[in-house]
């Protein structure tokens, strides 16, 4: 990762149980990413998830936690794990010097 630089996740997630669908939290470093999210009860129908983080170092542990921990039902699936990132604009400096080329005037 990149210090200061804002990166972004998406997942899906699919309960293949119709009780007590499974809940995933996503995180980096220490800090949530985005909300928990949960599969339906309906099997089958994928949910997207999404969020946001801004890394703090050169490298971030990525943790993707299962928050439904019943004992029956709880399963699911997740698939096409993506990350993204936006770099940062250009940096313009304000001393940049422009210079105008006047043509030569002869002497007499």
């Amino acid at each position: 990762t990149i210090p200061g630089i804002q990166y972004s996740m998406r997942y899906y997630i699919v309960s293949v149980h119709t009780s007590n669908p499974g809940t995933l939290r996503f995180k980096a470093g220490s800090s949530t990413v985005g909300s928990d999210c949960s599969a339906t009860t309906t099997t089958g129908q994928w949910v997207t998830c999404t969020g946001t983080w801004t890394a703090t170092g050169t490298s971030t542990t990525l943790k993707l936690l299962n928050m439904a921990t019943d004992a029956s039902g709880n399963d699911y699936g997740f698939d096409d794990i993506t990350f993204t990132y936006t770099p940062p604009p250009p940096t313009v400096s304000n001393n940049l010097i422009f210079s105008r080329f006047l043509p030569r005037r002869e002497r007499n």
